[in-house]
């Protein structure tokens, strides 16, 4: 039977007869950081993933047995999120009604494209919370680690530089687009 990470933790450290401050100063952590560890609340990154296999003495492949599998749903779920389609569907409406809602209402017609922009910032924050919640970046760290990938230092700073090129190119790319939704918009009323 699988058993999570969290449980494995517990186990092993009672096995070896071990308090969760005695951990703590054998992996360098505090105590917090093994008691969060061992009630779900974050997971531990690769680095003290190999020092826990290390000192219990077991593979890594034991210690995420049954973990690995959530987390590549976890992944999965992250890429497909009603949050990402809502954020995206509603930030082209907002965009493409800024011209009808003009030329109806005026400039009180602003309200609607903004109202949308908001439900999309909304959705947006809602995809970050649960990012942060499920811990994704540590996450991919163990479905790489997995595969056998190793990411290193130098590795997890080019992915976080294509990250924020990423970012900076998909706002950009909105920005063109919203500006010619937008136009859309006003040429479509005239």
């Amino acid at each position: 039977m699988a058993t999570d990470i969290q449980t494995q933790i517990r186990l092993n450290r009672e096995r070896l007869g071990l308090t969760q401050d005695e951990l703590a100063a054998k992996l360098y952590v505090s105590r917090q950081t093994i008691s969060n560890w061992e009630t779900g609340h974050s997971y531990p990154d690769i680095e003290n993933l190999l020092r826990l296999s290390a000192l219990f003495d077991v593979s890594v492949d034991d210690l995420l047995k049954g973990d690995v599998a959530v987390m590549k749903r976890e992944l999965s779920y992250a890429r497909t999120s009603k949050w990402a389609w809502l954020m995206t569907v509603m930030l082209g409406l907002s965009a493409l009604s800024i011209g009808p809602s003009v030329k109806f209402w005026g400039w009180w017609g602003l309200v609607l494209p903004v109202l949308l922009v908001n439900i999309s910032f909304y959705a947006g924050i809602k995809i970050e919370r649960w990012k942060g919640q499920h811990q994704l970046k540590t996450y991919s760290e163990i479905v790489a680690f997995e595969k056998n990938k190793v990411i290193d230092e130098n590795e997890r700073h080019r992915n976080e530089l294509k990250d924020q090129i990423t970012l900076v190119v998909t706002m950009l790319l909105f920005m063109i687009g919203a500006g010619g939704l937008a136009l859309l918009g006003f040429w479509l009323v005239k």
